[in-house]
């Protein structure tokens, strides 16, 4: 699928203009305006099947969206979710 970076990204703002989150702290707040720009200085990545994207207890300076396929969460060695 290829999909095009800056459509994509207007597509994730629109859509968490609208979600939850943003009514949870407020579309006029300044942590809206913060989580647009993050969203407009985002990047595309792609993992392949298998490849661990960030260990348990680790911390990280970056978000996903997963805009398709899947991932597993795992506590120790059970899948929590998928």
């Amino acid at each position: 699928m290829n999909i095009d970076e800056q459509d994509l990204r207007r597509h994730l703002i629109d859509v968490l203009s609208q979600s939850s989150l943003l009514r949870f702290i407020g579309t006029h707040s300044p942590y809206s305006v913060e989580l647009r720009e993050m969203l407009e200085s985002s990047e595309m990545v792609s993992f392949k099947a298998g490849r661990v994207i960030i260990h348990e207890g680790h911390k990280s300076d970056r978000m996903y969206f997963i805009t398709h396929g899947q991932v597993n969460v795992l506590k120790g060695d059970k899948i929590l979710c998928t």
